[in-house]
């Protein structure tokens, strides 16, 4: 439940009453009750968050929904030069190819250059 506090009780002060969401969600409002969020890359107090899974392994983390009672809904994302699929809840599958656009700089185009075809394989 979200804590609610007057900061200034005297009688002829109205609608400054202030609602605060609780930990780990953000979010507070004056004279209304506040809209909580949670970002699960973000808050490492969360039991559904993951806020170092993705960056341990270089890789993106964004919440979808950012909604209180929105969980699990996180996704890990392959970070340049690397190459893959985001993965939901759990760490993408990222690859090198050395041949692709992406990666152009790790091989600059050698093989192309000598009328070769690359494969990393």
């Amino acid at each position: 439940p979200q804590t609610c506090r007057d900061p200034d009780t005297a009688d002829t002060s109205r609608r400054d009453w202030v609602c605060t969401c609780p930990e780990p969600t953000t979010g507070n409002a004056t004279g209304a009750a506040a809209a909580c969020t949670l970002d699960e890359c973000a808050v490492p107090s969360c039991a559904t968050c993951e806020e170092d899974v993705c960056e341990a392994l270089g890789q993106g983390c964004t919440d979808m929904n950012t909604l209180a009672n929105a969980t699990l809904d996180w996704i890990c994302t392959c970070v340049a030069p690397l190459e893959g699929a985001p993965a939901a809840a759990t760490p993408a599958a990222c690859v090198l190819d050395e041949c692709t656009a992406a990666c152009w700089s790790c091989n600059m185009g050698k093989c192309e250059a000598d009328g070769q075809s690359c494969s990393d394989g």
